[in-house]
């Protein structure tokens, strides 16, 4: 009947109408007879929209309730991702791994956390930037969670060294970690 389908009304964006059903999944009434907010982790789409909630994308979460739109889902912090749909809380981004940084937002996938280079390190996880091994101490490989002291006779005066400098002829170093 036209008139009465008149009376229904659009389902606002951020919302979805629901019916009501028992518990074995049969409707009890076949129309939907109110709306609902789209949960966290989830926007509305356009008004009217069939009942429909999604979920917001990878590299994204929401922990507010009735989004209108994915672009409302907020994005993953530096240091983190996220390779799932629907995350429901920051913490539902995963951390980079120690050894590793992302300095991006919304990133999708643990392939976004990078390696720290030679000369860097980080002990943390979850952080956005690798740090420079202080001077006196270098680090040769990649991926490392900590530097390692320049043995006697040798020495790093810079930081961010990936070896250490031998001293001169005539000149020596008998302590570890020397600058």
């Amino acid at each position: 009947d036209v008139q009465a389908q008149m009376s229904c009304k659009i389902s606002n964006s951020g919302h979805f109408a629901k019916q009501i059903k028992n518990n074995d999944g049969t409707t009890v009434l076949s129309g939907a007879t109110f709306q609902t907010l789209c949960p966290s982790g989830w926007y509305g789409r356009d008004e009217g929209a069939r009942s429909s909630c999604l979920k917001c994308f990878t590299g994204r979460y929401s922990d507010d309730r009735g989004l209108k739109h994915g672009g409302e889902c907020k994005l993953c912090k530096e240091g983190r991702y996220s390779d799932e749909m629907g995350v429901f809380s920051l913490l539902g981004c995963k951390t980079c791994m120690p050894g590793k940084s992302n300095p991006l937002l919304g990133m999708p996938s643990a392939k976004n956390c990078r390696s720290c280079v030679k000369g860097k390190y980080q002990y943390l996880p979850g952080k956005a930037s690798c740090d420079n091994c202080p001077a006196g101490l270098f680090q040769p490989n990649i991926t490392q969670i900590g530097c390692i002291e320049c043995n006697p006779g040798l020495y790093s005066e810079l930081s961010g060294a990936h070896t250490c400098s031998r001293c001169r002829t005539g000149y020596f170093q008998e302590a570890y970690g020397s600058v």
